[in-house]
């Protein structure tokens, strides 16, 4: 879900994006894919995300927190 999303956005050249159906099958997401890896992208700080009832998801991708991966 992170790559489709980074690509719409580098289509577009915006860092927020709706992910539409449309985008979804071009990707050959199912639905609870898409919602599980939204949902895990939104939990790491990555993205954030406006849902609305029978709207596309409106994301907007975020900069990576500074000590997300310890090493």
């Amino acid at each position: 879900m992170g790559l489709a999303i980074w690509f719409l956005s580098g289509l577009t050249k915006e860092s927020q994006v709706k992910v539409t159906r449309r985008a979804l099958n071009n990707f050959s997401t199912p639905p609870d894919a898409y919602r599980r890896g939204l949902q895990q992208l939104e939990d790491a700080g990555l993205v954030s995300v406006i849902r609305k009832n029978g709207c596309a998801a409106l994301v907007t991708l975020l900069k990576a927190p500074e000590n997300h991966f310890d090493g």
